[in-house]
């Protein structure tokens, strides 16, 4: 692993000019993602949450009830 001296250092003065003076990038090597719509509510909550963006006339947060109400019948 490459490990510049200038991590090394205790001089914060040298580390900040090393960064200044050189770019870096971070390898991701890996996303996990969680489906999560409320499950660790109550049913009631789930279903005045659900209700209530079903209501809504934002496309999305209409999609987003529509999901929550699949999911309720499911479980």
């Amino acid at each position: 692993m490459y490990n510049p001296t200038a991590f090394q250092e205790d001089n914060i003065d040298k580390l900040v000019a090393f960064m200044r003076a050189n770019s870096f990038a971070t390898l991701v090597s890996s996303v996990k993602g969680k489906y999560k719509l409320s499950q660790n509510r109550s049913q009631a909550d789930r279903e005045n949450v659900s209700n209530t963006l079903l209501q809504s006339s934002d496309p999305a947060a209409h999609a987003l009830g529509v999901e929550m109400k699949q999911n309720l019948e499911a479980d």
